[in-house]
């Protein structure tokens, strides 16, 4: 939603800008109506992870202090 407010001045908006804004917003009214869950149930029980839940996996970070020097870039 940022990206599709910083668009102007100079910056083109593109149509995929656009419908990922209008996807949002749609998004949020059903989240605003109760009609999708953000993780909790209105009596304000959390909804256990199920087995085939989503899982996030790293192979460790690609720059840290030492592979930097200590400082940035």
């Amino acid at each position: 939603m940022a990206r599709y407010f910083l668009c102007g001045a100079g910056v083109q908006s593109t149509d995929q800008i656009r419908e990922r804004y209008e996807d949002a917003v749609r998004y949020l009214e059903r989240v605003a109506d109760g009609k999708v869950s953000l993780g909790k149930m209105p009596d304000g029980q959390v909804i256990q992870q199920t087995s085939s839940g989503a899982r996030f996996q790293s192979s460790g970070r690609a720059f840290d202090r030492d592979a930097t020097g200590g400082g940035a870039f």
